[in-house]
């Protein structure tokens, strides 16, 4: 069996503590020997023939004097570090094994020896754990051996909540490997853990030990990985330092862009993954193979491939491709059909689009423009609105001459996802760019999609008649241009202008004839909103099962297709549906759902519907969390300046709810369960609302806030308010442990044991005033 696997792996140490497991099985015992040191591959026999007593016989080579004493031997021979002496180290396996039925022979080395017979074991990185934890308690994990070593440095060091998340990184930016790992303890007696973290940026020089009379590739990280690049033939070292510009994964197609060059490039992958510098292929997110390289040795092939001088010429290759291919699966987007495998093979390739986008801003903007314009479609899908627009405006920032359609295209995309995460004035202003420029240059399908993308941000405003007037405009170009996503869209989008007008009939009428558009000329974004219209607008004409049935069949659809937005738009409007059902405990489960889809995505202009939606829901058992609900959805609808009072729909929906619940409290009251509303930070009004929507009625505990002394009570009427420990203290010129002590004393007498459960208490009954 050869262990196999990168220098500083721990194949020695694996195959030491296993011969040492098994040692009492062989009856002549376990023998080590270190090839190490060895410059000559014709010393090896002279290597293992020291070590085993074995002297030669007259008449006879030291390989067959070896041979023959072990013929009848019942031996563990642990052949280390193999892969500079290989074809010797291989040919002494060989006649060995011939020679004798009782050896069995463990070999480590950074390549199989490819003998008949030989197994290969691949020896993994220490577990590192998830990206934001370490690996659990008694794993071994990499974190385990950088503490014991580190305490080898500092007896006091320790895992703790200070240090644990800094251990993680720094575990995971070296892959897990023990070498580095230990190196990396090693420097603490000079560097904090905050400067090692920051030294291993883009280098691994750091690294070397402090120890006296280490073998020279073991000296230090660099020093191990120079000794398997120079294992390499010319043509292998070319090829490693140029797949290193990779940040990813990548495939055999991208390695070809970064390799043209290179013949037979299949088997020169395979070749580096048998020497342990890139990892197997396996299969990634689109189904297909993807390769990888450790990021220690990654951070060394980049620095050889600057050295080369050949980096400029690598990337501008692989930016060429990535621009290539992502324009392709733009097309893919373009109809249902393929748009699922055109969103995978993004979601693949997703960590080396955006390094390529951070090179071509400066490199090649026009190209950086392209590839992101290319990906406004996949970030829409999975709701990257953050990211897409971040990236977006870097690179036309970068481009000092854009071009026309990729401008505009940018400008569209820039603008509807700054309507997504609350920015109208962003939006706006980007839309309206958008249209003028697609408008000037006769480009019909940007004009389509930017007057579409002003109708939503015009309606969420309140402005219905522009919005009108924009979408009918949308609807025209469409149609001259032949855009039928655009002439869905457009039409889909006057449905919702009726809706909110309380146009009932001409809102069904515009959602049928946006569904008449012909589904397999459409994006698949286009198709799964514009069957959400028509199931609201089924709801709002009174055909509550058709609207349901639709929305069930639509929701599978947004699933399959992995679209986090579509998904909580029908998540959503499930919720408003069995709300006017009156079938709250349905309700609860999909608008909780919805909430924390929108969440992640940061699309705050829909919590608003989610949060009026939830207290529509909870105001017939829970009437001051109800209104607490509304004031939250109003302060947020304020702070993005959307209009509640200009959608008849929502208006039916929560109106008749909300007086009631004002009825039957009073004013006062009232007033004060709205106003904690309007004044709780955002985070907290949705963890309130998951809250009031899972318990359904009444805070946790038999008798809430009953046995609450003054200064109880208020410490839970100013969490409600959303204020954090911290805050809390300062309020009240207590410590935070003192605040901390009545929170965990509160916690107990009720039985509340979340923030949100206090924050219920809180609404319990009305507070008495505050002590001063």
């Amino acid at each position: 069996m050869t262990v196999t696997g990168a220098g500083g792996s721990g194949k020695t140490r694996l195959a030491v503590e296993l011969a040492r497991s098994v040692v009492s099985r062989f009856e002549r015992g376990v023998w080590l020997v270190e090839l190490g040191q060895l410059e000559d591959p014709a010393l090896v026999v002279s290597a293992a023939a020291g070590v085993l007593g074995v002297r030669q016989q007259p008449g006879r080579s030291i390989d067959e004097s070896v041979a023959l004493t072990l013929a009848d031997r019942h031996v563990l021979l642990v052949l280390d570090n193999c892969e500079h002496v290989i074809d010797a180290a291989a040919g002494l396996c060989e006649r060995m094994l011939r020679a004798s039925g009782d050896l069995r022979i463990l070999a480590t080395s950074r390549e199989p020896l490819g003998v008949e017979g030989e197994a290969r074991f691949a020896c993994p990185p220490l577990p590192i754990g998830p990206a934001d934890g370490l690996a659990p308690p008694g794993e071994a994990g990499a974190a385990d051996l950088f503490a014991e070593r580190a305490r080898q440095i500092d007896a006091g060091f320790a895992l703790t909540g200070r240090t644990e998340p800094l251990v993680a990184a720094l575990v995971r930016r070296l892959d897990g490997m023990p070498l580095a790992v230990e190196l990396a303890a090693a420097q603490l007696d000079a560097l904090t853990l905050e400067q090692l973290l920051g030294d291993l940026d883009g280098s691994v020089r750091v690294l070397v030990s402090p120890v006296r009379g280490v073998a020279a590739r073991q000296a230090s990280l660099e020093a191990s990985i120079e000794w398997s690049y120079r294992l390499l033939d010319r043509v292998e070292q070319v090829a490693f330092r140029r797949l290193s510009v990779f940040p990813a994964s990548f495939s055999r197609a991208a390695a070809v862009a970064a390799c043209p060059d290179l013949p037979a490039l299949p088997g020169l992958l395979a070749r580096l993954v048998r020497r342990s510098m890139v990892l197997p292929p396996a299969p990634g997110p689109d189904s297909q193979p993807r390769y990888g390289i450790l990021d220690t040795l990654r951070t060394y092939g980049r620095a050889r491939l600057a050295e080369a001088g050949e980096a400029a010429e690598v990337r501008a290759a692989v930016t060429g491709w990535a621009v290539t291919e992502a324009e392709r699966a733009a097309e893919g987007f373009e109809r249902e059909a393929t748009e699922l495998a055109a969103a995978r093979w993004v979601d693949a390739e997703q960590d080396n689009l955006r390094e390529i986008m951070g090179w071509a801003r400066t490199a090649d903007p026009v190209a950086g423009l392209r590839l992101a314009c290319a990906l406004g479609p996949w970030w829409q899908l999975r709701g990257r609105f953050h990211e897409g627009q971040a990236l977006l405006e870097a690179v036309l920032d970068a481009c000092a001459a854009p071009p026309v359609a990729a401008q505009a295209a940018a400008e569209m995309w820039i603008g509807r996802f700054a309507e997504a995460t609350g920015d109208v004035g962003r939006s706006w202003a980007m839309l309206e760019r958008a249209a003028r420029r697609a408008g000037q240059h006769g480009l019909g399908r940007e004009l389509a999609a930017s007057l579409n993308s002003q109708v939503s941000v015009l309606i969420n405003t309140g402005r219905l008649e522009e919005a009108r007037a924009v979408a009918l405009r949308g609807l025209a170009v469409a149609r001259a241009a032949g855009y039928a996503t655009g002439e869905a869209w457009a039409a889909g989008m006057l449905s919702i202008n009726s809706m909110c007008r309380g146009d009932r009939a001409g809102a069904l009428a515009w959602a049928r004839e946006s569904a008449a558009v012909p589904a397999d000329q459409i994006m698949g974004e286009t198709a799964r909103k514009r069957a959400l219209v028509l199931a609201n607008a089924l709801a709002d004409a009174g055909d509550l099962d058709g609207a349901d049935a639709a929305l069930q069949e639509g929701l599978e659809r947004c699933r399959a297709a992995g679209s986090r937005d579509d998904v909580a738009g029908h998540l959503l409007a499930l919720g408003r549906l069995e709300t006017r059902q009156s079938r709250p405990e349905l309700a609860a489960g999909h608008l909780a759902e919805a909430m924390g889809l929108y969440a992640e995505t940061g699309d705050r202009r829909m919590l608003v519907d989610c949060l009026v939606t939830a207290a529509a829901c909870a105001a017939p058992r829970a009437l001051e969390a109800a209104l607490t609900l509304f004031g939250a959805a109003t302060a947020l609808a304020g702070a993005l300046q959307l209009r509640l009072d200009s959608d008849a729909s929502t208006a039916e929906l929560i109106a008749a709810p909300l007086a009631a619940a004002r009825r039957h409290l009073g004013e006062a009251r009232a007033g004060q369960a709205e106003a904690r509303g309007v004044g709780m930070p955002l985070v907290a009004a949705l963890d309130f609302a998951r809250e009031v929507l899972r318990q359904g009625t009444g805070a946790p505990g038999s008798t809430p806030g009953a046995a609450l002394t003054p200064r109880e009570r208020e410490l839970v009427d100013l969490l409600a308010e959303g204020l954090t420990d911290q805050q809390i203290a300062q309020k009240l010129f207590i410590s935070v442990r003192t605040v901390r002590s009545h929170l965990d004393r509160i916690r107990d007498k009720t039985g509340a044991r979340r923030r949100a459960d206090l924050t219920r208490l809180a609404l319990g009954k009305p507070s008495p005033p505050r002590s001063t």
